[in-house]
């Protein structure tokens, strides 16, 4: 069971600093351009059969789980579909190994730098992809107002069943105050290259990422294919219709009048926030961006040798037995940071057996790779921080020892950079993949947020 939510004395947050550093712009793309988003040429009895699901966590007595299917953005940026690679071949020694990998690296860097420079040529992808999601409603109980609905988007290399002890710990936290903050209904989404919709997806999947396509995702899932009403358990379809022309028209106007949406988002899944944000300010109640991938131009002297592409391209991802992999897992340096309960998720959910009868993670790293080569999006949403409309609350997460968000100094700076209406939490012991290494932390900071937004403090606590 994921620790109860301690009491919130530690809070520390970054002030506002004096001096705004300057930066270089990099004209960013229209937003309305950018999300701009066609019907998938599919109907109902078009969608894939989805042979996984998710199973009730432990200690959500008053939440049913179902796993629900829905068409992605369409189309997508331009790439020529993806190769799969090759084994290795079993002499392939550590140097070999290296010399392998950095072939990749320059040629993936190649052709996402052509991308982003506007030298690619090839027409947007008319492959129709794949969402899969896990909603989790509450027991409708006859009460006033409203309750909220959360909308949880993971970074590169997570999945959507890895937030579960953190919501576990933001509704234990909760539970003795349910007459002043209610979560409803909590939808958790598998971008299209990890877990169940990278499975679904993989054979067509291109050979670039342009993480604006996340962006496109979310704004699809909330103007097409949440449902309007919360609907009780069991209620819903797994495969999820597309809401007529004229309610989408009306989400862009005016919103979701029966729902107070919080959107979660951690490293990509907190900058996928951001077009939407700017582009359907009424769609959103508050963003809570944990160590958002969203940097400014001046941090692009980091990491010029694409060290975590490397690293993601040489993970291991295929195991004869379940308990090989499992095991490799469990040794693996990259892994073993992260909270036990995310392991036990981890081998869980995010191993699946083949047709052969060996064991893969269902997200191959080398599509995860291609996630983590993007570079014009993560200064473009940055820049378009002062564009959201401030009747959006923006609550920022950090680790201070992120390599990835720049650090304290930085990290100021992107916590003001949209002034009003703006709060964060910062931990100076922590590193970029908070909800995976410390998600009790994460819920503490969630949990707090909610109540001083969207309830009363007890007396005990202020």
């Amino acid at each position: 069971m994921s620790r109860p939510v301690a009491p919130h004395n530690a809070h520390r947050a970054l002030e506002q600093p004096a001096n705004i550093i300057p930066f270089k712009t990099t004209n960013p793309r229209a937003v309305s351009t950018l999300l701009a988003l066609e019907p998938p040429p599919v109907e109902l009895s078009d969608y894939p059969i989805l042979t996984t699901s998710s199973s009730q966590p432990k200690y959500w007595a008053d939440y049913s789980v179902s796993t629900h299917l829905f068409p992605a953005a369409f189309p997508r940026c331009p790439s020529d579909a993806w190769v799969r690679r090759p084994r290795p071949e079993p002499q392939e020694d550590l140097d070999a190994k290296k010399r392998r990998i950095a072939r990749e690296v320059e040629y993936l860097s190649s052709i996402k730098e052509a991308q982003e420079q506007g030298r690619d040529t090839r027409p947007p992808g008319r492959e129709v992809l794949w969402m899969v999601a896990n909603r989790y409603v509450r027991g409708l109980h006859p009460t006033r107002g409203t309750g909220l609905t959360l909308v949880f988007l993971h970074g590169i290399g997570a999945f959507k069943e890895s937030w579960e002890p953190m919501i576990s710990s933001i509704l234990t936290s909760l539970r003795g105050s349910a007459d002043q903050v209610r979560i409803d209904e909590i939808w958790c989404l598998d971008c299209v290259q990890h877990g169940d919709s990278g499975l679904l997806n993989e054979a067509i999947l291109g050979d670039i990422f342009d993480n604006a396509d996340y962006a496109r995702d979310v704004a699809n899932f909330m103007l097409y294919y949440l449902p309007d009403h919360i609907a009780g358990a069991n209620a819903l379809p797994s495969n999820l219709p597309r809401v007529s022309a004229a309610m989408a028209d009306a989400r862009r106007l005016r919103g979701i009048p029966s729902r107070t949406i919080v959107m979660v988002g951690h490293s990509m899944g907190a900058h996928s926030l951001i077009y939407p944000a700017v582009k359907y300010p009424y769609l959103f109640s508050s963003l809570v961006l944990v160590e958002a991938a969203v940097y400014p131009t001046y941090l692009e002297h980091k990491d010029p040798h694409r060290r975590f592409e490397t690293g993601c391209l040489g993970r291991r991802w295929i195991w004869d037995t379940r308990e090989s992999a499992v095991d490799s897992i469990h040794r693996s340096a990259y892994f073993k940071p992260w909270d036990p309960e995310i392991i036990r998720l981890y081998c869980q959910y995010a191993i699946v057996k083949t047709a052969d009868g060996r064991f893969r993670l269902k997200t191959v790293p080398y599509l995860e790779a291609l996630m983590l080569f993007e570079r014009r999006s993560v200064y473009e949403t940055w820049e378009l921080l002062n564009e959201i409309d401030s009747r959006i609350w923006l609550h920022w997460i950090w680790g201070g020892k992120s390599e990835r968000t720049g650090g304290p100094k930085i990290q100021a700076q992107t916590s003001y950079r949209r002034l009003g209406n703006c709060s964060n939490d910062y931990h100076s012991e922590l590193r970029h993949n908070l909800p995976q290494e410390a998600p009790s932390i994460v819920a503490t900071d969630i949990a707090y947020f909610l109540i001083r937004h969207y309830g009363r403090l007890p007396e005990s606590r202020l």
